[in-house]
């Protein structure tokens, strides 16, 4: 159960790594404008760049710090936090945005914590 727990929290963070990406270094590719389901015209907004970088950079700190707790410090206590924290911004996306939102981004995470309640 522990190293299902592991793959789990290690795909949530990598799934905001990729989001990171995306964000940051592909903000105004098609795959950028299907995954957020964002217009073209919008896109490419010097604004909404400046924005899909900044939130790019707080879902890389996600990542990052999901793996940095689960496997450089051997601190759970960080990685349930950050993952509990993409639950929360999960469940406000898909409030407000999307509720696609939700079950990508929300539903990993939320697995995540119900496997490690097992442990």
């Amino acid at each position: 159960m522990e190293n299902l727990f592991y793959v789990l929290a290690t795909v949530v963070a990598l799934e905001h790594l990729y989001i990171m990406c995306l964000e940051m270094f592909n903000g105004e590719s098609q795959r950028v404008e299907r995954v957020f389901n964002i217009n073209r015209k919008l896109l490419v907004d010097p604004t909404i760049q400046m924005m899909l970088k900044n939130q790019g950079l707080y879902n890389g700190f996600l990542g990052v710090g999901i793996l940095f707790g689960l496997y450089v410090a051997s601190d759970l206590t960080t990685a349930i936090y950050l993952i509990i924290c993409v639950i929360i911004a999960g469940i406000y996306a898909g409030i407000t945005v999307e509720r696609k939102i939700l079950v990508v981004q929300g539903m990993p995470a939320l697995l995540t914590i119900i496997v490690y309640l097992f442990i």
